[in-house]
């Protein structure tokens, strides 16, 4: 699969444990820390088809992220997640929109089979 997958989330454990599962699967992962690196990631990258993002985040939350990523790439495929409740209005937009917010905690080879799920539609 020559797809790659950008994973945005400020908790580093998370983010890197989430790469390595995808890594296992065959899937290239990139990290991002916050919005604004997974920008330039996604600026620097073609061959990133899929978002994971993390809402909660400094410098930039998911949601402005996703706005301008989408902005950028109106086919990129996201997948947003929160261990916390999300604006509710923001939330229903990106729904209608096709975009799955996913709660935390959640397994990683959950979230994986998520991807992997994503990738393939």
């Amino acid at each position: 699969m020559t797809a790659q997958v950008l994973i945005a989330d400020d908790e580093a454990q998370l983010r890197e444990a989430f790469c390595e599962k995808l890594e296992l699967k065959g899937i290239t992962a990139l990290a991002a820390a916050d919005g604004v690196e997974a920008l330039e990631l996604l600026n620097a990258h073609d061959s990133i088809t899929l978002l994971v993002t993390d809402i909660r985040m400094p410098r930039m939350d998911g949601y402005d992220l996703v706005e301008q990523a989408l902005a950028l790439r109106p086919a990129l495929k996201v997948m947003m997640m929160s261990g916390y409740s999300t604006d509710p209005e923001r939330s229903a937009s990106l729904r209608a929109r096709g975009i799955k917010t996913v709660f935390k905690p959640m397994a990683l080879g959950s979230m994986a089979d998520m991807v992997l799920q994503m990738l393939r539609a």
